[in-house]
């Protein structure tokens, strides 16, 4: 199966694709359904907050996702139009070390902002980038039927 979504740079537009996906894959019988919605919320929150091309016209320039889903194997493309990821930002995405922070007490007691990067290598088995023409594009791949 192979979707590709088209979407505005607005955070309201995330529910509706993670319900999509949702209703996509339920065609699979896929276990880890729920780590996919919350990766692509995550990703999908990370390029609408910190890469718009230009404040004036960010939604003239829509996110782009694109669904793989291979029996097992699902790959997500995230794309869109901006400036090239800085290399600290790639390396942030697609270094294989995760460094969760020690959480000493409450975890809710934890800023919110700034886990997303890690949440998301937490969760998936390769990612990488690639620059497209105008486009950034980041990969993620992972086992649906991993076990959690």
């Amino acid at each position: 199966m192979k979707i590709r979504l088209s979407i505005e740079r607005d955070l309201e537009q995330i529910g509706p694709v993670g319900e999509c996906l949702k209703q996509l894959c339920s065609l699979g019988d896929y276990p880890e359904m729920a780590r996919v919605e919350l990766l692509v919320s995550e990703l999908l929150t990370n390029v609408i907050k910190h890469s718009v091309p230009d404040e004036n016209s960010q939604h003239e320039f829509p996110v782009g996702l694109t669904v793989v889903a291979d029996g097992d194997n699902l790959t997500l493309s995230v794309s869109e139009i901006g400036k090239p990821m800085s290399c600290d930002v790639v390396k942030s995405y697609t270094d294989t070390q995760i460094e969760m922070p020690a959480s000493e007490g409450d975890v809710f007691e934890l800023p919110e902002s700034g886990w997303g990067v890690q949440l998301i290598k937490s969760i998936c088995n390769d990612i990488s980038y690639e620059r497209l023409d105008d486009s950034n594009v980041l990969h993620l791949c992972f086992d649906l039927k991993a076990a959690a």
